[in-house]
């Protein structure tokens, strides 16, 4: 994992870990204060993930665009825990590492910045088996001629999971030509 990403994660889950555990101890009160903290700490990293990926101190206006909606999709997920919280009789033991696994959804925005926007079908981390608990990254082979690039699909573990080994299968490589994926 690119040292700038692993960085990123660990101080999120850090955020996350902390506010989640206020939560638990102030459970069941509290679950939209908790919500609006780890939606506001997404947000933040989201776009600082991107911006690390891409080597950049600014969004562009194509890279906000990406990390909101990147961001509005993972909120979905984060509204439907807070019910699921919100609705259990008793703190269950899951919800730590659960809530935890809400810093991985940052890899997407870095690799989009990382591959300088380039329009793959899919970044490491989004819509795998595995919930980006892999290692797998874009090889971006650069051509001749503006926004052409061959782009292949790299696993880093062996024991992945069926997404990723699929993905590699498929996409080594993705063509892209004149700034246009080519299927």
């Amino acid at each position: 994992m690119p040292s700038a990403l692993a960085f990123l994660l660990a101080r999120l889950v850090k955020l996350i870990g902390a506010a989640t555990d206020a939560l638990e101890q102030s459970y069941p009160d509290g679950v939209a204060a908790w919500q609006q903290e780890i939606a506001r700490q997404l947000a933040r990293y989201s776009a600082a993930s991107l911006m690390a990926g891409a080597g950049v101190d600014t969004l562009s206006n194509e890279a906000r665009v990406k990390v909101t909606a990147d961001l509005a999709y993972q909120l979905k997920f984060l509204e439907k825990f807070g019910i699921e919280i919100q609705d259990g009789e008793t703190w269950q033991n899951g919800w730590n590492s659960r809530a935890a696994s809400y810093a991985n959804s940052i890899k997407v925005p870095y690799w989009r910045g990382a591959v300088k926007m380039l329009p793959l079908p899919a970044m490491p981390a989004e819509g795998t088996n595995c919930y980006g608990n892999c290692g797998c990254a874009w090889e971006i082979d650069e051509l001749d001629g503006d926004g052409n690039a061959d782009a292949y699909w790299r696993r880093a573990k062996d024991d992945s999971c069926g997404t990723c080994i699929q993905r590699e299968r498929d996409w080594s490589p993705v063509k892209i030509r004149g700034g246009v994926l080519q299927v």
